[in-house]
């Protein structure tokens, strides 16, 4: 089933609000950010964790490009330049907060995971044996 960029962004806005909760943005929001938390474990960094999380917003707004809707008495076509702004608004606007959240439950999980005591750093003075 094909879902357009208004039926998302309807959705998406109403489970924020609390007006309605639509399980599958929520669903789409923790896998988001367990791709990027992946990412990060597997030392890329904080950049190609973002490209992988924004990639899906940038998408939903790209995929505005040739729809119509109505202004008043107009019909208007969205142009490739619209739909890309969009897609790179939303890319950021959902992409990055995401991609930083699940950056940081990556490096949470590292820093529990590591037999450091929490500790992120080597000591100053290496133990010479």
């Amino acid at each position: 089933m094909t879902v357009g960029s208004d039926r998302v962004a309807d959705a998406a806005v109403e489970t924020w609000r609390g007006a309605t909760v639509h399980y599958e943005i929520i669903a789409v929001a923790c896998l988001l950010v367990g791709v990027a938390a992946v990412s990060g474990a597997l030392n890329a960094g904080l950049i190609p964790a973002f490209s992988l999380v924004a990639s899906v917003p940038f998408g939903i707004g790209l995929a505005r490009y040739g729809t119509e809707y109505a202004v008043g008495n107009m019909s208007v076509t969205v142009s490739l330049s619209e739909a890309i702004a969009d897609g790179l608004g939303a890319a950021l606007v959902i992409g990055l907060p995401l991609a930083v959240l699940g950056y940081l439950v990556e490096a949470a999980i590292r820093r529990v995971g590591s037999g450091n005591r929490g500790n992120s750093s080597s000591p100053l003075r290496p133990n010479r044996s």
